[in-house]
């Protein structure tokens, strides 16, 4: 400890001042004179110290362009397209990202794919208002999930919209992009029970409005599964096999129809159960 103020003979006062990492603590003072006699007293009994918390961190989206309320563009492409995941991380002690987090744990018809998950890089920022962290991938084709994970220096598990499992993503071969306005369906024949999805990928030479409908075999609308304005080039859009309600619709034959852009297609996909 170090000395303060006063006399050895009156009372002198020593200090010690420290940065304690999460946890709970006890204490007790020790000392011994120039004779190495200890000293006595109630400071050198055993008491309880602090307990000294930890607040969790939380990752977010990052509000950039492309991101404002998802973590990967683009969201459809070939086997040789970037796909470039990226998340928020802010701690509210400050405290840095534990060794190799953040990371994305990336999913391919519901399996962990080979690496995943994926340390990410930093980009930019500061870990108390928010440092943002960035992944590049190659994908080989098929439909895909993804979620971020991060813990900080003290193991706190962080929360927020990116931990939560996201489809949505999905990778075409190479030779199969659909031209400007033709619209193709991958994975046409698909069973909702075992997580399979319906896969429709159509190409916009710009950005334009676009409108999804899944329609039962008699024409009666099932779910409208997308209703807003492309991205200039390829897009995605998918169905599990639910309708409005959340509910899985029954096997049979049903018609994804895509409006908007110079596109007007139906395409036919099959429900098994």
């Amino acid at each position: 400890m170090n000395y303060v103020s006063g006399a050895s003979l009156a009372g002198a006062v020593y200090s010690y001042a420290a940065t304690l990492v999460p946890g709970g603590y006890t204490y007790y003072f020790e000392a011994k004179d120039a004779s190495g006699v200890d000293a006595g007293g109630t400071p050198t009994d055993e008491s309880s110290g602090p307990t000294v918390g930890n607040q969790a961190p939380a990752l977010a989206w990052t509000g950039e362009a492309n991101y404002a309320s998802d973590g990967v563009y683009p969201k459809a492409g070939n086997a040789s397209t970037n796909y470039v995941f990226r998340a928020k991380y802010s701690d509210p002690d400050n405290d840095a990202p534990g060794a190799g987090f953040p990371r994305v744990h990336i999913k391919r018809g519901g399996a962990e794919i080979a690496g995943s998950p994926f340390a990410m890089s930093y980009a930019s920022g500061a870990n108390d208002t928010g440092a943002i962290y960035t992944l590049t991938k190659n994908l080989a084709a098929g439909d895909y999930s993804y979620s971020f994970e991060a813990l900080d220096l003290y193991s706190g598990a962080a929360t927020g919209a990116p931990t939560v499992e996201r489809s949505g993503l999905v990778v075409i071969g190479d030779a199969a992009a659909p031209p400007a306005q033709e619209v193709k369906v991958y994975h046409g024949v698909f069973k909702p029970g075992q997580s399979e999805r319906a896969s429709v990928a159509f190409n916009t030479p710009a950005a334009v409005a676009i409108t999804v409908t899944a329609y039962n075999s008699l024409g009666g609308k099932v779910k409208e599964l997308y209703r807003g304005t492309s991205s200039p080039g390829l897009n995605s859009v998918q169905w599990d096999g639910r309708d409005e309600s959340g509910q899985r619709v029954s096997s049979g034959v049903y018609t994804i129809k895509i409006e908007g852009g110079g596109i007007n297609q139906s395409k036919r996909v099959v429900v098994v159960r």
